[in-house]
């Protein structure tokens, strides 16, 4: 019961530092991609392009790593 217990907080507390961690890329990328492309009327445009860059990115590296999972499997 308490190795369970040590586990979830475990399982949490990386869960928390890798939302943080995230967030702090997500920053960063931000001010690169505004330094790149200055903020003009089409900030927009240029925020969804990062948005839809991101989500391409996250995808590609979710479907790399749930495969890597399951075939070791």
């Amino acid at each position: 019961m308490k190795n369970t217990i040590i586990k979830y907080m475990l399982t949490l507390f990386i869960a928390s530092m890798g939302l943080i961690s995230i967030l702090a890329w997500n920053d960063a990328v931000k001010l690169l991609f505004e330094i790149i492309y200055p903020i003009s009327k089409d900030g927009l445009l240029l925020r969804f392009i990062y948005a839809i860059i991101v989500t391409i990115i996250t995808i590609i590296f979710t479907a790399i790593l749930t495969s890597l999972t399951y075939k070791k499997k």
